[in-house]
């Protein structure tokens, strides 16, 4: 028996990785028919059960904007003339020292809308106001003015602030 030397057994070991691999090219497997590996994206768990959104809720349907009833204090600045726009011609009017005095009477109430000389302008304008009794104040200049002017609206019961306004 021969022995091989290092570089022979390398040689041999080239040969044989040659006929096999050859051996691969022939082969009588279809491609079909030959093992293929796949790799398969990794499992996932199923999905939670998906809840749909509630549906929209239906509009509020919005409430009618309540106008507040109108204040006497629009009248502070104003002349004669825009007063008796608002209130009507039937007021009585008297002198009173340097003031002049427009008063308006209801059933339930009074005013009294004090008129002083305004410099800058040099006319009479209101400086203040007085309605008695006091308790009902924003009803009872609701009432004196114009139906035309201005809707009247109850006030809330709280309202029982008497108000004199001031210079």
């Amino acid at each position: 028996m021969r022995i091989l030397s290092t570089s022979q057994h390398c040689l041999m070991a080239l040969a044989v990785g040659f006929g096999l691999a050859a051996c691969d090219q022939f082969s009588n497997t279809p491609e079909a028919a030959r093992p293929v590996t796949v790799a398969l994206p990794p499992e996932q768990p199923p999905p939670d059960k998906v809840i749909p959104p509630p549906p929209p809720k239906p509009p509020v349907p919005s409430r009618p904007v309540r106008t507040p009833p109108p204040s006497p204090d629009e009248l502070i600045g104003l002349d004669e003339t825009a007063v008796r726009s608002l209130l009507g011609s039937g007021g009585t009017s008297t002198d009173d020292g340097t003031a002049h005095i427009l008063t308006y009477k209801k059933k339930i109430c009074q005013i009294d809308i004090l008129f002083f000389m305004d410099v800058k302008s040099a006319g009479l304008r209101v400086l203040s106001y007085e309605i008695t009794p006091h308790a009902k104040t924003k009803l009872c200049y609701a009432r004196l003015r114009k139906p035309h002017e201005a809707p009247v609206h109850e006030p809330p019961p709280h309202d029982q602030a008497a108000h004199e306004a001031s210079p």
